[in-house]
């Protein structure tokens, strides 16, 4: 003799036994208002909340979407984060291909290079057009302007 499902059935548990008896309340009041003429009422609640969909205060919602948001954010940096160690990685590897001409840093930097010595050059040409005091120069001024000591005739004498 084949044993059966049918022959021992399952006990049902206690928490699905309380689900049917509710579910099977709902319906007789439901059954029951339609009978008499009356509007049904509104299900959307009951039916959604079996169905894990629950109403929730604004402030947990707002948590919620602002951690949803945070994650999302969080996952696009560490993509960008992953990407850019990919590519620097995979420039300094040996099977990187390297440009044959000059590239844009490069050429960059050399004209850096060019304008700083062209700006020292400069530089340089203004510091020797201006006059620097020498020894020559003083002793000039100083036969032009004779001796202090002597009285001032004498000085405007040798001037002209």
């Amino acid at each position: 003799m084949k044993w059966r499902a049918e022959q021992f059935p399952r006990r049902e548990s206690a928490a699905r036994a309380r689900r049917r008896r509710k579910a099977e309340a709902l319906e007789q009041r439901f059954l029951r208002q339609l009978s008499y003429g009356v509007a049904p009422p509104d299900l959307t609640g009951a039916i959604m909340g079996r169905l894990g969909y629950m109403r929730i205060s604004r402030t947990i919602a707002r948590k919620r979407w602002l951690r949803m948001w945070f994650a999302r954010t969080v996952m696009c940096a560490l993509a960008l984060l992953i990407t850019a160690a990919a590519l620097e990685i995979n420039n300094v590897a040996p099977w990187a291909r390297r440009p044959a001409g000059p590239t844009i840093t490069a050429a960059v930097e050399n004209d850096l290079e060019l304008h700083q010595r062209r700006l020292s050059r400069t530089f340089q040409a203004i510091r020797n057009w201006t006059p620097q005091a020498s020894d020559s120069s003083e002793q000039e001024w100083d036969s032009i302007a004779g001796d202090p000591n002597e009285p001032a005739p004498d000085r405007l004498a040798e001037i002209e």
